[in-house]
């Protein structure tokens, strides 16, 4: 538009120069075609087509709220019409990204859909699968279900305008995806991210120096978190990521101010790019041997001896999704009872009878039995029936205090992670 300015304004001063030599002041001749092409050249530069978005998406706008038990601090997640959408945490901070529509192929030849969360710097969140029945209601994450959003009541897809984001039936505006990431630190001291740093040592026994060590997520355990040179209120980490992608960081206590004028303080872990990549609540016991972070996973403290289990270790509730395995202490011998609860009005017991070996538990014989149990549904009785007698297993905890049950008979257990409740 500037050099097309330039050009016409030199063209005018020619044309009064001409004038006042003498020379006949004619209109000068203007090229309809000319100027037809280079309107609408300037036009298509001006204006660029918006990549197609898959209608799907919009089967899924609107605001969820997480319903997830796991989750100490639930967050907020609000998808848009156009593809974007922004994950709020209630602590503070949030990511935002691109939703995009994945069809997974079988060898059976069936398929599955996944909503894909991708990050704006293209890192894969989380997916979640779309269901065969719509209007969908909730959002699962991935095959273990860990992360899950309710739809929040009254919400409807979300439009998009260039002023922002709006949720049309909440009447919310949310950031917009394009301008978040630079929002300017506030008067207060806040930074982007809306915390402050604290500069002086809480009296409460709050304190960075309690994560100095190794961290396990149990339900992925290549995700682990080092961190090294704490201090009361400033610490360094080295994340090791699920895709074995590495971040380095630094976690830093920080607090936001409440409307009354109390704090609410926070964990903060930064990548050294100053990307907030979660926080953690300060209400935890001191000290603590585990916490859950605003993504909605669990990190337990690895041991810090080689030490092997003794019975006390296995001893109580451990919990993976609908199954339980409670051990209880008897006269030379643990008993262990695994509980697991099916879609039906129907559930399944193992019972064994184990003894300590090199860490382990094993059980003693093969007589442990596997039962299942039906339930009436009108008067709520039960029925039993003995499905085996002969069972077999070893129940092991690893180096991130992750409870596995391998049952050496039909391996119901593979796979699956129990955290001591």
């Amino acid at each position: 538009m500037k050099a097309k300015f330039v050009v016409i304004s030199i063209a005018a001063l020619l044309c009064i120069a001409m004038t006042a030599c003498g020379a006949k002041n004619e209109p000068a001749a203007v090229t309809p075609t000319e100027t037809t092409a280079a309107t609408e050249a300037e036009t298509e530069s001006e204006t660029e087509t918006a990549p197609a978005v898959d209608t799907r998406v919009r089967d899924i706008a609107g605001t969820w709220n997480e319903g997830s038990e796991k989750a100490a601090d639930p967050r907020t997640l609000t998808v848009n019409v156009d593809g974007s959408y922004i994950l709020d945490y209630p602590g503070g901070g949030y990511i935002n990204g691109t939703v995009i529509v994945e069809t997974e192929s079988h060898p059976d030849g069936t398929e599955t859909v996944w909503y894909s969360f991708y990050e704006s710097d293209g890192r894969l969140w989380t997916g979640f699968q779309r269901s065969d029945e719509q209007p969908q209601t909730d959002l699962y994450s991935g095959q273990d279900g860990e992360q899950h959003f309710l739809r929040a009541s009254g919400s409807a897809a979300a439009e998009t305008t260039a002023a922002g984001t709006t949720s049309q039936n909440t009447g919310t505006t949310a950031r917009n995806t394009t301008t978040a990431a630079t929002k300017p630190a506030s008067q207060d001291g806040a930074n982007a991210n809306g915390f402050i740093p604290e500069t002086e040592v809480p009296h409460n026994g709050v304190s960075v120096k309690q994560f100095d060590g190794v961290w396990m997520n149990p339900n992925n355990t290549i995700e682990s978190i080092s961190f090294f040179d704490c201090d009361y209120l400033r610490g360094r980490f080295q994340m090791e990521n699920a895709d074995n992608s590495v971040t380095d960081g630094y976690i830093q206590l920080e607090y936001k101010k409440n409307a009354d004028g109390s704090k609410a303080s926070y964990y903060n872990l930064y990548s050294d790019a100053g990307k907030l990549l979660f926080s953690v609540g300060t209400s935890l016991d001191i000290p603590f041997e585990h916490f859950s972070s605003t993504d909605g996973k669990h990190y337990f403290e690895r041991p810090q001896n080689d030490a092997e289990p003794t019975a006390e270790a296995f001893i109580g509730l451990w919990e993976c999704g609908r199954c339980q395995i409670e051990f209880s202490e008897g006269q030379h011998r643990i008993y262990a009872t695994v509980t697991r609860q099916n879609n039906t009005p129907q559930y399944d017991t193992w019972a064994y009878e184990c003894k300590v070996e090199n860490g382990s538990l094993l059980s003693t014989n093969a007589d442990g039995t596997h039962i299942i149990v039906s339930v009436d549904t009108d008067d709520g009785s039960e029925s039993r029936s003995f499905a085996s007698t002969t069972m077999q297993a070893e129940f092991y905890i690893d180096d991130s205090g992750v409870l596995h049950w391998n049952d050496m008979n039909d391996h119901t257990g593979d796979g699956m992670n129990f955290i001591k409740q």
